[in-house]
């Protein structure tokens, strides 16, 4: 992934943040260790998306935190993103 591509990955999962969506990678580069990272990490990805717990194995994973978040009362719509 070059710059263009994590600018219009931000800009998705910027789109999918406001309207109250979760987001979850999973499968994806490993952490602090992979340039991909870096450039999530650079560009506000992994902040956007909730922070590091949200880059997890699998979807079972994923699943597993959204549960927990739900639990714990963190909000999923549009307030809890980043503009």
């Amino acid at each position: 992934m070059d710059g263009s591509g994590t600018q219009v990955l931000e800009e998705i999962v910027r789109t999918y943040r406001q309207r109250g969506v979760r987001i979850f990678f999973s499968r994806g580069p490993a952490r602090r260790d992979h340039p991909v990272w870096h450039l999530m990490e650079r560009s506000g990805i992994v902040a956007l998306c909730g922070g590091e717990s949200h880059f997890v194995m699998d979807v079972e994973e994923a699943l597993r935190w959204t549960e927990y978040e739900e639990s714990i009362g963190v909000r999923s719509g549009a307030s809890s993103a980043q503009d």
